[in-house]
């Protein structure tokens, strides 16, 4: 894998004299076409593969034509059932029991390790997944997770109907300020709005990442508490006095 990237590495720089330029890499099998703007990119792009289950992605051939380079790369069989091995890290962070597994569902048990790191506040984590080998026809690959900094909700900024009740907004900083920024908290901030006899959410939450701060924006609107429900008829009696009728309710 690190060889043929190595590779393809070396021939796009020696194809790289247009100042303006565009790779396409494309699948030989589907033709599928992803075009992307420089090396960099189409190197991560063909190194995703491989982290992806796809562990013999081979590249197959670079063509330069006009301003564009044209990868064509074969991604090879589809692994999804393989043994595993976690990273120290992982486990203790985890704390799982076992440090290897087998596994029927690759892409599942790497969606569950994302959303437990998402969970403790890791908002930005990579699982990572690096080929070891091959065992009676099952790849052997280790799980590690590139955990980038915790994140945890610094500020709660009010958009919109901002005139509200300087309890309610100290109620809500109370609450989770200082909480992990994860979909839990997130979810139950979204709740507690809309579940308001006065307040409302115009929109779900928003956040404001900064490299030291994690700031919620909340879009706040008055909710409207005024209704009018019925059916009323006007008219005039046999003594020509004006006379209403009908059902109405009114909530003021």
């Amino acid at each position: 894998m690190y060889r043929f990237l190595f590779i393809l590495a070396f021939l796009i720089s020696f194809f790289s004299n247009a100042q303006k330029k565009e790779y396409w890499l494309i699948d030989k099998e589907t033709k599928a076409k992803k075009i992307v703007s420089d090396s960099a990119k189409a190197v991560k792009f063909l190194d995703s593969l491989a982290e992806n289950s796809y562990f013999f992605t081979e590249l197959k051939d670079v063509k330069k034509i006009e301003n564009r380079t044209e990868i064509y790369y074969d991604k090879g069989p589809n692994f999804n059932k393989a043994n595993v091995k976690f990273s120290d890290s992982l486990v203790s962070d985890l704390k799982f029991q076992k440090n290897e597994i087998y596994t029927k569902n690759l892409d599942s048990l790497k969606k569950n390790i994302n959303q437990k790191y998402r969970d403790k506040g890791f908002a930005f984590n990579r699982v990572k997944t690096k080929f070891q080998k091959m065992k009676n026809g099952i790849p052997s690959v280790k799980i590690s997770v590139v955990t980038a900094s915790q994140r945890k909700i610094d500020g709660i900024v009010f958009k919109g109907y901002t005139h509200l009740p300087k309890q309610f907004v100290k109620n809500l900083n109370k609450q989770y300020l200082g909480k992990n920024y994860d979909d839990k908290n997130l979810v139950s901030m979204n709740q507690s709005l809309q579940n308001h006899q006065f307040v409302s959410l115009e929109k779900p939450p928003q956040t404001l990442f900064t490299k030291d701060s994690t700031q919620v924006f909340l879009f706040t609107q008055k909710r409207k508490t005024n209704t009018f429900d019925g059916m009323i008829g006007f008219g005039n009696d046999k003594t020509e006095k004006f006379t209403v009728n009908g059902i109405l309710n009114v909530v003021l």
